[in-house]
């Protein structure tokens, strides 16, 4: 799961939370709302689409909620008074990593036994655009066997990539309109050495 920064608005700290919901009915990304000093998280959205497939780690990539402080006063009809609250909408971006190919069953099990397949494991992008969810492939082709951990770093500028077969941690340069990802470079973990990158 990951998390964004807090959001402070009128004395209340609010955090955002992603979740990878291996659920039943298919795989989905979770969105949790959680006021910091509460005990409860408020679920605000759930996100399907054909190519959140096998997910495995989410970078948040914002923006969030765009919140306003709003006051309504009745017009000329007499009423004193009025209505105050927080308008908020919701703005979801998000990467993630597929870290296989197929969901589950006899394939599946292939795939384990005579894996990783370079061709079965992606990042890719998705954004809420009117409360619809678009995702594009945004990784290059061949560039994971099993693409695990996800993070986003300098200001949404480059995204880090771990790869658990090879022992790896790609370093890639995001477009700031496309999303789509250029690797600037592969860092070996200590101990995989040997690894064919």
């Amino acid at each position: 799961s990951t998390c964004h920064r807090p959001h402070t608005e009128y004395g209340v700290v609010q955090i955002l939370v992603y979740a990878v919901n291996h659920g039943r009915e298919g795989e989905s990304i979770l969105l949790f709302s959680h006021i910091l000093g509460t005990k409860a998280l408020r679920l605000v959205g759930k996100f399907t689409h054909p190519l959140i497939k096998t997910p495995n780690g989410i970078a948040a990539a914002g923006p969030r909620y765009a919140c306003r402080w709003i006051r309504i006063v009745f017009g000329p009809i007499g009423l004193s008074g009025g209505i105050s609250g927080l308008l908020w909408r919701l703005f979801s971006s998000f990467f993630i990593s597929n870290d296989r190919y197929f969901y589950g069953g006899r394939l599946r099990h292939l795939e384990a036994l005579f894996g990783p397949f370079k061709w079965a494991s992606n990042i890719v992008y998705c954004e809420i655009i009117q409360e619809r969810t678009v995702c594009r492939r945004v990784s290059p082709i061949m560039s994971h066997a099993w693409a695990n951990g996800v993070l986003l770093v300098d200001h949404g500028e480059t995204l880090l990539v771990n790869d658990i077969v090879y022992g790896t941690t790609t370093v890639y340069d995001v477009h700031p309109v496309s999303k789509k990802l250029r690797r600037i470079k592969t860092i070996v973990s200590p101990g995989a050495e040997l690894a064919p990158v």
